[in-house]
């Protein structure tokens, strides 16, 4: 989808691949786009399953290297015995990949597959890895142009040939300023200019010439001498030219933005996902001075707070991929308030992805609220009292007919009462639980797991045995979801998810005993299933935890709102009146409390549970993956304590005083 260049052109592209799934239903069709590319209009709306593509786990790039160099060994050196091109692959695997674990920034880009393939090439001609995601373009670049020759090889060996012999008879640098311009020009003509004649690639590669008397001679001469096999603009069809992969069009047409000082005409397409990787790789390519005003300038960008928070969350991701640009406080300092602003707005005019956007950024410039990043959490007191968890059949009867059966679990007439706690300001994030992680946490000797969590770690839980095998293939040294980009570790001020009841229960133990973070002695726990409800309910017997309004605006992250987590407190729309943020949707919550049916009797057990492994627990609160029905403070959900899953988490509480 990301190739049809016009949003206006998706939305139509979107329509007709809907009829054809409608007219052809026994058809599997499967669509691809870039997730910038996939919003709005652009969205399919029909039977589609819509997935995230993960990226490549760590294990995952050491498969991809050892098969791709088995593969080249075996191509270049075809005397060789079996046993030597075997040791001269697994030598070559071992050094790329200890290359990779020094070098951060473009170990975050061998998640793609495509960009690992260029690291490969690379690491084989050059023997060291270049610092970012521009340089490594730059370097790909150079290797397609020189056609496998021009620099020294490497320990004598037979140089990589990427992708065939370049005949241009031109030098390097003039054949890359050429291919530039003309990239970007293409860019520039969106999806007209993806494709172009024969004709028309003279034309661009004359205007560039213009400064030569010959320069129609000289632009047609260039395109004659193009090899079809170059690997960078490809001849597709007879007399039709494009780029081998957008994303070398992308960079090219950076590269002569960066070098032409075309800034302002750059960044007028900020918002634009067509531009977003240009001026990424654009301001990467800038010297550190040039980028830091040419990043100034983008964050003036936008007269609403939806509009800058787009330039705001751009400018980080520049940012962030330049990490070898130290001192860049003052930028970050910036870009922090502006963000913070947006995500703490009172205003329910600014958009939910506004909202998320700003969250984003935050979580890559560092979020200074308090019990986000650090220990202690924030919390709230909550004052106690009495209640009827749950629905009366009176409230049920009163919902439409198609709503009733979701409370059909959640009946009852017996009042519960509430003692006073408190309640943490959000969920427990990434930044916190790694912190966790950091102190051995997942040491299963350790004082926080208690025997149900040592059995659990030693895959001893037999919840459900038709689960024991898939379950043995999980690590439980982390979260589920640790190392996946949308919603682990990379998302700091994320609640952290794919957390088992016994691996929440093992954090609040070892929180307890943490002096540094817990110099009081305060003891924290999950909230009972009767607390969690009193929270998000109150007297008032709230629909949702703002009121009886619907999650929309700023009060939620369900649904449609994002395609995952967002940061923690992003909409203060949907706070308690006590200013508890996030009960209603972005993660469902572990309670202590066992699933069982009303009327709710603390003194059951199911507060204090034996055999926990043939139990079920009680989540509350819905998540981004649910409908608003799921968002609502009576609706109730059940789980085997082993459960980890994409919308999974918790909250702290405590018995007061605090």
């Amino acid at each position: 989808m990301d190739e049809v260049a016009r949003k206006t052109d998706r939305a139509f592209v979107s329509g007709i691949v809907r009829e054809f799934v409608q007219r052809y239903r026994q058809c599997r069709c499967v669509v691809t786009s870039r997730i910038a590319a996939y919003q709005d209009d652009a969205r399919i709306e029909a039977d589609f399953r819509v997935c995230t593509v993960a990226d490549l786990s760590a294990d995952q790039q050491q498969r991809f290297i050892a098969n791709w160099s088995r593969s080249l060994y075996r191509l270049i050196k075809p005397q060789a015995t079996a046993d030597q091109q075997r040791q001269e692959a697994e030598r070559y695997t071992r050094e790329l990949w200890e290359a990779l674990e020094q070098n951060e920034q473009v170990r975050g880009l061998a998640v793609n597959p495509l960009l690992l393939t260029v690291i490969c090439v690379i690491y084989y001609n050059n023997y060291v890895l270049p610092e970012d995601r521009a340089a490594l373009y730059e370097e790909c670049v150079e290797v397609l142009l020189r056609g496998g020759r021009g620099k020294a090889d490497r320990a004598g060996q037979q140089r990589l040939e990427y992708a065939g012999t370049s005949g241009l008879s031109m030098g390097l640098n003039p054949k890359r300023e050429l291919l530039a311009a003309v990239a970007y020009t293409m860019h520039q003509r969106g999806e007209d200019g993806q494709l172009v004649s024969r004709d028309e690639l003279i034309a661009m590669v004359a205007d560039h010439l213009h400064h030569q008397s010959d320069a129609r001679d000289a632009a047609r001469s260039f395109v004659d001498e193009l090899p079809v096999h170059i690997g960078l603009l490809d001849e597709r069809e007879p007399d039709r030219f494009a780029f081998s992969h957008l994303s070398f069009q992308e960079f090219l047409a950076a590269r002569h933005v960066a070098e032409t000082d075309r800034w302002s005409e750059l960044l007028d397409h900020y918002s634009d996902p067509r531009w977003r990787e240009v001026i990424l790789l654009c301001a990467g390519h800038l010297s550190r001075e040039r980028c830091w005003r040419f990043l100034g300038q983008l964050i003036d960008r936008g007269s609403t707070p939806s509009e800058h928070a787009v330039a705001l969350e751009l400018a980080t991701a520049a940012l962030v991929e330049l990490e070898r640009f130290k001192g860049q406080g003052p930028l970050a300092d910036r870009l922090r308030a502006d963000a913070l602003a947006i995500v703490e707005a009172p205003d329910p005019a600014v958009t939910a992805r506004a909202r998320v956007t700003g969250g984003i950024v935050l979580a890559r410039v560092g979020d200074p609220r308090p019990g986000v990043y650090t220990l202690p959490p924030s919390m709230i007191e909550v004052g106690g009292g009495a209640f009827v968890i749950g629905l009366t059949a009176q409230e049920v009867a009163r919902l439409p007919k198609d709503e009733q059966e979701y409370f059909g679990g959640a009946v009852n007439e017996q009042p519960v009462t509430v003692r006073s706690f408190a309640l943490a300001r959000y969920p427990v994030t990434n930044a916190q639980f790694k912190l966790f992680m950091e102190d051995h946490g997942y040491d299963p000797d350790a004082p926080w797991w208690e025997r149900a969590g040592r059995a659990w770690r030693q895959r001893d839980d037999a919840a459900d045995p038709r689960l024991q095998v898939w379950q043995q293939r999980r690590r439980k040294d982390q979260p589920e979801f640790w190392e996946d980009q949308r919603f682990g570790s990379a998302r700091p001020n994320h609640p952290v998810v794919g957390i088992s009841w016994y691996e929440a229960q093992a954090f609040c133990r070892w929180l307890t005993q943490q002096r540094r973070y817990n110099p009081n002695g305060i003891v924290y726990r999950l909230p009972t299933e009767a607390e969690w409800e009193w929270a998000a309910r109150g007297p008032e017997r709230r629909m949702y935890p703002w009121g009886r309004e619907e999650p929309e605006g700023d009060r939620a992250n369900y649904g449609q709102t994002s395609s995952g987590t967002t940061a923690v407190g992003c909409f203060p729309g949907g706070a308690t009146p006590e200013g508890v943020l996030d009960l209603a949707g972005n993660v469902w919550e572990w309670t202590c409390s066992v699933y069982g049916s009303y009327p709710y009797d603390p003194g059951d057990g199911r507060e204090q549970p034996t055999e926990i492994a043939q139990k079920h627990f009680t989540l509350r609160g819905g998540s981004w993956f649910d409908d608003p029905i799921d968002l609502r403070s009576a609706y109730r959900l059940l789980n085997s304590p082993g459960f980890r899953f994409y919308y999974v988490g918790f909250r702290l509480a405590t018995h007061l005083p605090v």
